[in-house]
């Protein structure tokens, strides 16, 4: 098996000519720009997954959105989005049963941007102004639309179960690049 590197190892510098080849030039070029696109899609990604807006708010401001979310928001995402956004069945890539999720968002990008309801493609969808109108069958309320902007101006809280280690937050980039 040796030789057969050898040889592959030698057809290949053949191959890429000279030191300074326009093969060669080519090659590491190609290289370089396939590396730097995959670290740009995984930092984009891995930065809306990992890093969270609560730091933001005070203990009871975040008590409050939590509230707001049980309240008001998880019911609406629920009964409105959860039929086709949710564990089941993912249309667009896009589900909404996470705050990770939404955060990673479907084929179109981001579902939410926290502290920034008005770009935000959640609420654009359900707003209904643009090319993307959701719910497909009828409309959220005007409450009910509010209430998620308010939430996703919260800085969109979830509240969470456990706090996750390295390898956790690891397997949840991964996920969402993926």
């Amino acid at each position: 098996m040796g030789n057969w590197v050898k040889s592959s190892w030698a057809k290949f510098r053949g191959f890429l000519g000279g030191r300074n080849s326009p093969a060669k030039k080519m090659a590491v070029t190609v290289a370089f720009l396939g590396f730097f696109a995959v670290v740009t899609l995984v930092a984009q990604r891995a930065s809306r997954v990992l890093l969270t807006s609560s730091g933001k708010f005070t203990a009871a401001q975040r008590a409050e959105g939590e509230q707001l979310f049980s309240d008001k928001v998880r019911p609406t995402l629920k009964r409105k989005c959860g039929k086709c956004h949710g564990e089941d069945d993912s249309r667009s890539g896009l589900r909404v049963d996470s705050r990770d999720a939404l955060l990673c968002g479907g084929h179109r990008g981001p579902a939410i941007t926290p502290g920034q309801p008005d770009h935000s493609l959640l609420i654009l969808a359900v707003l209904q102004t643009g090319d993307l109108k959701m719910p497909r069958r009828g409309k959220l309320s005007p409450e009910e639309i509010q209430a998620l902007s308010d939430w996703i101006k919260d800085g969109a809280p979830w509240p969470q179960t456990s706090t996750l280690g390295w390898k956790d937050k690891f397997a949840k980039v991964v996920d969402c690049i993926l």
